[in-house]
């Protein structure tokens, strides 16, 4: 047992003098930085396009909704709450998706560029603002991934959705709970909307 307490001492002793003998370029240096999410999110040329697109896809679905509206009017009243219940599903879930697909696409250059900085800069860690609890702002990169992300000149968003409201049709039951996709075609009023593919839009 003394042997144990006496060699531990020893050894600690002796890598630190090793590690004073090192010269300064072979010490490996934990390099951390600082990214401000929030402030990317809301500062750059990509979460302005992604706003917009968000904008424009809302002005698409809330005329559905007003068609929608519109066409089920004189319908009987148990009936065209039904429809406006589904149409209303149909339509919130795919604000929802499009939010979501949005978000990604900033979230993604995001990423890229702290990927890059943290190469360029031989960088170890790189933690986003809102999971610390103090930083000092020496190592807050957050400027310098904004401009990067900015240099990029398209960002990549969907195709606006197209939203069909189709009229009610004689002679059958109350529809189906219409898929969030909006692929099944209602048999009463109920908005449908089509599947997007993704395309470049310049900002």
């Amino acid at each position: 047992m003394k042997m144990r307490v006496t060699v531990v001492p020893a050894l600690l002793c002796a890598l630190a003098l090793l590690w004073g003998c090192l010269p300064e370029s072979q010490k490996p240096v934990a390099l951390v930085a600082v990214v401000d999410v929030e402030r990317v999110l809301r500062e750059t040329k990509a979460s302005r396009a992604g706003r917009e697109h968000l904008a424009a896809v809302q002005a698409v679905l809330q005329k559905g909704w007003d068609e929608l509206q519109t066409v089920s009017g004189n319908e009987p009243q148990e009936q065209r709450q039904r429809a406006l219940n589904q149409g209303l599903q149909t339509l919130q879930a795919r604000i929802a998706e499009e939010e979501a697909a949005a978000s990604a696409v900033v979230l993604e250059q995001m990423r890229s560029a702290v990927r890059n900085w943290r190469l360029k800069n031989k960088g170890s860690v790189v933690i986003a603002r809102q999971n610390l609890l103090d930083a000092s702002s020496s190592v807050d990169i957050t400027g310098d991934i904004i401009t990067a992300m900015d240099a990029k000149e398209q960002q990549i968003f969907r195709v606006l959705p197209e939203v069909t409201v189709q009229p009610p049709k004689a002679g059958r039951d109350a529809p189906p709970q219409p898929a969030a996709s909006g692929r099944k075609t209602p048999a009463t009023p109920g908005p449908q909307t089509t599947p997007n593919q993704p395309s470049r839009n310049s900002r």
